[in-house]
């Protein structure tokens, strides 16, 4: 090894490989370009990366428009209070928001819409500038009592600058369209538009209180010199005991940076995808250059050159190939920085939150051309070796066997179990920066063996049944074909490896996306409920039934609500639990924090599975002090580490009171469904009292009939909110298809790459394939039966290559939609796209067809007596 490395960086090498490679330097240089697309997606997503990552790091105050932000979903006691008092008088600024859902109208003809209405004091945000149309708008919306909202809101409503809202018992004057909103933690803003006020107008209104699910927020912004984390840190069992939520700018950038890396993630997998694919070609170039140059090494080999000095000749190739694609990938990669720069300065102002500077990375492209230079080199070890056991004696006669004997080789299962290695660890830093890196890196690799072994296996097999399978009375034109799958110097390997891995990645995101639409579809929501009132009071319960009865509307269901916390699990006090212990297993915080909004009736429903215990129905004359007997789902009491029989402790909010809760059963409940589904039902009787507000389920069958019904409801109990699913749905859908062109246009990399090997493979056979025409011709074959075979036989690989690629796409879509989408309470089961699979699969074969056809033009056309006396003379 060391002789081979000393070989490379002398000036004979070089000079040596230069003028070996003159007959095949434009095959070598298209063998190359095999990885440039991986390189380019490595620099484009790992260039964009640390782009966002620095802007959100240079920005990370203005995100959160504070330094620190306390929540809280009910108004503050005296305690969280008193820390306030004494944040101002060390000097820090405050600002309130208090924000819900609600219904809202613009004008007097729109139907009225949920949204997210925020009532926020001038001062915020303290970091960041709100952005408007017209300008002043948001000084206007705390001098004049106003409303401000999104600009798409504002058409989709068909409404304009001027138009009255009017939420509640509340009429505004709508001051303008927000262009930057202010920052906003509330995740329900994603799915609903914002509607902005001030603090003082919204506290005027009729909603805040008892009718609504209110937010309330107050941001800081803290003296120079105090850490925020230090703030939270010294106040953290204020924060647990009072249960506020809590936030600072720098955790905010960190969430935002992990889910920038989450993304990076998968993207760069798949460009790794398309660099290992890459890889396959540069080992089949090699394969066949080194084949045929066997007689040229052995020729070296009698005027003295040593193996290892005959090896470095073939390596400096290959290190040339690898740079040559690095570089080349690296220009592409810069290109569609500066392509995704040029398209982020034309999108609308405000769609991205922050300030984002494009520009290529150094790191990332210095990392990304040694990763194609690494792969290149590790991929041509494998046929290199051949190199090393040529013998002088190859020289006067034909080397055809000199290959095989490489694959008793003990360096070749080194070489295979390094770039094993080499995948895993590759794929490891790419994710060293996400939870479960290892186990990521680790499927990754399995993925690559898994997908590599089967498309290989496919390819051997198709090979044996092509040897075996042909009978000598099948047409000419059909036993050619199917004997050049099996010949000498054939391309099935390449050609399963290359196709298949494109087909599978593709389809597989084509059938994921199946299941998603699927399962987000409205029309398969025909039974289920589509439309969700929630804050409906008591008292007004039967009035909201009333005008469903007067409607298209059918109720489906109706839940009155009882809100809950737990205070204390199996005698010990939620806020002891809050802090870790080494003596005892940990509950997640968001459970000890959460507020539970319960409900109480005598019957499972039709997405909920008794799994042990006994149901408890209804209970009468419950004893003061006695347990109520209540159901549980399954992992919530796994995660407080609850059985059967153990109690816990829950306050009723706004009740001011406590009851004891014993396990009576444990449920499992399909959290997929659009059902009511809750964590913990109680027994009719037991707390009855209790309730909040009602939640009710229904069913429009239609656009205009929801429009209808929110119209009615609107008029007479405008506090009551109706949640569209079927428009949620809508919205989740566009947000997929975005979601899904962009990855498609990420996997486009691996495709192009499968098909830049596709077209080297074709074209390094061409020499054979032209000596075997001439052979058939000597014997009497036409250029049209030439032709005809050369049809068959790339109709067969790409059928097979199709073939296997869709199976593989169709086994991990199939699971992907059975153990995770399938809704097994309800016996449906995802349906697979059969005539989307036919369609596409006999696209590809049709194209790759073409393809072959039309780069093998010429073949049949020179001569045989010019070919045979080449071939003679060679």
């Amino acid at each position: 090894m060391l002789s081979v490395i000393k070989h490379l960086f002398s000036r004979w090498a070089w000079k040596m490989a230069w003028r070996d490679s003159r007959p095949v330097r434009w095959r070598l240089l298209l063998f190359s370009s095999s990885i440039i697309f991986g390189v380019a997606a490595l620099v484009t997503i790992g260039s964009l990366r640390n782009n966002l990552n620095e802007a959100v790091e240079s920005q990370a105050k203005s995100l959160l428009g504070a330094d620190l932000m306390v929540g809280s979903r009910q108004p503050y006691q005296k305690p969280a209070e008193d820390w306030f008092t004494r944040l101002r008088v060390d000097g820090a600024q405050q600002s309130s928001e208090i924000s819900f859902t609600t219904m809202l109208r613009l004008g007097e003809q729109s139907s009225p819409k949920l949204v997210n209405l925020r009532g926020i004091e001038k001062a915020f945000p303290y970091y960041g500038k709100v952005t408007t149309s017209p300008p002043d708008a948001w000084e206007k919306l705390f001098t004049t009592p106003g409303i401000i909202v999104e600009s798409s809101f504002l058409k989709s409503m068909n409404a304009e600058v001027g138009d009255t809202a009017r939420f509640g018992n509340t009429e505004l004057p709508v001051l303008g369209v927000l262009l930057k909103a202010p920052p906003s933690s509330s995740g329900f803003s994603a799915l609903s538009p914002t509607a902005v006020t001030s603090l003082d107008t919204l506290e005027q209104s009729q909603l805040v209180g008892g009718k609504s699910l209110v937010f309330y927020r107050k941001y800081f912004k803290l003296p120079p010199g105090i850490d925020p984390e230090a703030v939270v840190k010294d106040k953290a069992q204020l924060i647990a005991k009072q249960r506020l939520t809590q936030t600072t700018s720098k955790r905010r950038s960190e969430n935002i940076e992990k889910a920038i890396n989450r993304l990076y993630t998968f993207f760069s997998l798949i460009g790794l995808s398309a660099l290992f694919l890459g890889g396959i070609g540069i080992a089949g170039a090699i394969h066949t250059h080194v084949h045929d140059r066997l007689s040229a090494v052995a020729t070296l080999r009698c005027l003295g050159c040593s193996a290892a000095r005959a090896f470095s000749v073939y390596l400096a190739q290959s290190l040339a190939m690898g740079i040559a694609g690095s570089l080349l990938g690296v220009l592409t990669g810069c290109s569609l920085v500066e392509l995704t720069r040029i398209v982020l300065e034309r999108l609308p102002a405000g769609l991205i939150p922050f300030e984002v500077e494009v520009s290529p990375a150094w790191d990332i492209i210095l990392n990304s051309a040694g990763i194609g230079l690494w792969i290149t080199l590790s991929f041509a070890l494998l046929p290199l070796l051949a190199v090393r056991r040529v013998s002088p004696l190859a020289a006067l006669r034909r080397a055809d066997g000199i290959q095989q004997s490489s694959k008793r080789d003990p360096w070749r299962w080194v070489v295979m179990l390094s770039l094993v290695l080499f995948s895993f660890l590759l794929t490891y830093w790419e994710t060293s920066g996400q939870n479960k890196g290892g186990m990521i890196a680790l499927g990754y690799t399995f993925f690559l063996l898994v997908s590599f072994s089967v498309l290989s296996l496919s390819g051997f097999l198709l090979r044996h049944l092509a040897k075996k399978c042909s009978r000598p009375g099948w047409p000419f034109v059909l036993r050619q074909g199917i004997a050049n799958l099996h010949r000498p110097n054939n391309q099935t390997g390449i050609f399963m490896v290359s196709i298949g891995l494109g087909v599978f990645l593709i389809f597989t995101l084509l059938l994921t996306q199946n299941i998603l639409r699927q399962w987000l579809d409205p029309e398969r929501m025909e039974n289920r409920p589509n439309l969700f009132l929630v804050d409906v009071p008591p008292e007004e319960e039967q009035q909201v039934e009333q005008l469903m009865s007067q409607s298209r509307v059918k109720m489906l269901g109706n839940a009155p609500i009882v809100q809950l916390r737990l205070t204390e699990i199996k005698g010990t006090p939620v806020n002891e639990l809050i802090v870790p212990s080494s003596g005892r297993k940990p509950i997640p915080r968001w459970i000890l924090r959460r507020e539970f909004r319960s409900t109480f009736r005598e019957n499972l429903t039709d997405t909920e599975t008794l799994l042990s215990g006994e149901w408890v129905g209804s209970v009468e004359g419950l004893q003061p002090d006695a347990a109520i007997p209540a159901s549980f789902e399954q992992k919530l009491a796994s995660d407080l580490g609850l059985q059967l029989g153990d109690e816990v402790t829950m306050s009723i909010e706004g009740f001011g009171e406590s009851v004891k809760v014993r396990v009576a059963s444990l449920r499992e409940v399909d959290w997929r469904s659009m059902n009511l589904n809750f964590f913990i039902v109680f027994p009719k009787g037991s707390i009855d009292p209790y309730v909040s507000f009602n939640v009710l389920a229904a069913h429009s069958p239609d656009a205009d009939a929801t429009a209808e019904f929110q119209q009615s409801v609107f008029e007479q109990l405008p506090y009551v909110n109706s949640i569209d699913v079927s428009l949620i749905l809508t919205t989740v859908q566009s947000v997929l298809d975005t979601a899904a062109s962009t990855i498609r246009i990420m996997a486009m990399f691996t495709v192009f790459t499968g098909g830049i090997v596709l077209i080297a493979s074709i074209l390094s056979g061409r020499r054979v394939r032209v000596r075997e025409s001439a052979l058939l011709r000597t014997l009497g074959a036409s250029r049209e039966q030439m032709a005809r075979i050369l049809a068959v036989e790339y109709a067969l690989l790409g059928s097979m290559a199709t073939l296997t690629g869709a199976v593989l796409a169709l086994v991990a879509s199939s699971l992907l939609g059975r153990l995770v989408f399938e809704g097994a309470s309800e016996g449906e089961s995802y349906r697979i796209p059969w005539e989307m699979l036919a369609l596409n699969s006999l696209s590809c074969i049709c194209l790759i067809v073409l393809l072959g056809m039309l780069l093998s033009r010429g073949i049949a056309k020179q001569p045989p007596l010019q070919i045979l006396r080449s071939e003679e003379m060679h």
